[in-house]
């Protein structure tokens, strides 16, 4: 059972950092100023913490760190943090060139377990315009009012992004992700929590595992997708592509409908209010020219997979552009269904589906399946 003991312990650990938040009136274990003539980078790495960036307008750079005892052992004093950072870890704060840099690491297994392992945190006030790449391996990660490209990771916390303008890439393994006002391409992925976004102005690739995925106002490309939740769109403007997609929850979008649109929807259940649209309109489908359509070289693709039913949008200029998404839909009606069934007692089961064939001919039968009976 390696594997499972070694899965269970990175969730526990994830979870301990994620839980560590600074507390109102917390005192820094560690204040450092620097000269931010000439920053153009920072660089921050933990472990077991959390990050805070924000940019300011003036002053001296500056970086405060946060000492805490894991699961729980806040109580330390203020000798036995400085014993165990000095036996288990390695603290290098300092300003090189045109890059600030707090990296914080364990360097020891020797005589080392979760209860003398320590949460180290960090507290950055930057000028505004500056690059930052962050990495936690458990807590959350928090950015304000920077100007700059973004590189944030973290294994086991959330991520809050708020009024960056340039490019952002951001992961978790273990948390949600906020964004909120950026002017940039951005890049965010989780394995375990949602992903909001809000007035973001650029391109935007999300990708979710776990969660729902919500967007208020957003203009730019967009491509969104969850496996485990809805999602809400709210697209102030329409980019070059457009596709959002689920295999476990519905997708609600509000878009401008001005443009014209080849469009082809199809599911189990199809609702869509539209003017000035010529073509099939039925329950589970529709298909036509809204607006008389556009040819050109724009896409843009709608994918909802629910229960056993798989719905596609199309919107496209060029209708040859667009390729069926059947193997999808039978691919996921498949696996859905493998899934449910260990889940229904054999004597109250109704069968998905039944086809029945003539017996002439039959010389041999093959079946094969996957986590049935």
């Amino acid at each position: 059972m390696k594997s499972f003991r070694l899965l269970f312990t990175f969730c526990l650990f994830a979870l301990a950092g994620s839980l560590y938040a600074q507390r109102d009136g917390e005192k820094p274990y560690l204040t450092k100023s620097f000269s931010p003539d000439g920053l153009k980078n920072v660089n921050i790495e933990t472990s077991g913490g959390f990050i805070n960036v924000a940019g300011q307008t003036s002053g001296e750079a500056r970086i405060e760190m946060y000492v805490r005892g894991n699961n729980g052992r806040d109580n330390l004093s203020e000798s036995e943090l400085k014993e165990r950072l000095e036996k288990y870890y390695s603290v290098n704060i300092e300003k090189s060139a045109s890059t600030l840099t707090a990296i914080a690491r364990r360097t020891t297994k020797d005589n080392w377990n979760s209860d003398n392992g320590l949460s180290i945190s960090f507290k950055v006030y930057v000028p505004g315009a500056i690059a930052t790449d962050l990495r936690t391996s458990g807590g959350s990660i928090r950015l304000a009012d920077l100007s700059g490209e973004l590189k944030a990771e973290t294994s086991g916390g959330s991520i809050d992004v708020s009024n960056l303008k340039g490019n952002a890439n951001v992961h978790t393994s273990g948390g949600s992700i906020a964004v909120e006002n950026i002017t940039g391409k951005l890049v965010a992925s989780t394995s375990g929590g949602s992903i909001r976004a809000t007035g973001n102005v650029g391109d935007s690739k999300l990708n979710t595992s776990g969660g729902s995925i919500r967007l208020n106002s957003v203009s730019g490309s967009l491509e969104a997708n969850t496996s485990g939740g809805s999602i809400h769109a709210d697209i102030a403007r329409l980019g070059d592509r457009l596709t959002l997609s689920t295999s476990g929850g519905s997708i609600e979008v509000k878009m401008p409908m001005d443009k014209g649109m080849d469009l082809d929807l199809q599911g189990d259940k199809v609702q869509i209010a539209m003017n000035n649209f010529n073509g099939l309109v039925e329950n589970d489908r529709v298909k036509g020219k809204l607006n008389g359509g556009v040819f050109g070289t724009h896409s843009y693709l709608w994918r909802q997979g629910q229960d056993q039913s798989d719905v596609t949008f199309l919107y496209s200029s060029n209708p040859h552009n667009l390729k069926p998404m059947k193997a999808f839909r039978l691919l996921f009606t498949f696996c859905f269904f493998a899934l449910r069934q260990p889940l229904c007692p054999a004597g109250r089961r109704k069968p998905y589906l039944i086809r029945s064939f003539s017996p002439d001919g039959f010389q041999n039968l093959k079946v094969e399946t996957s986590g049935v009976m």
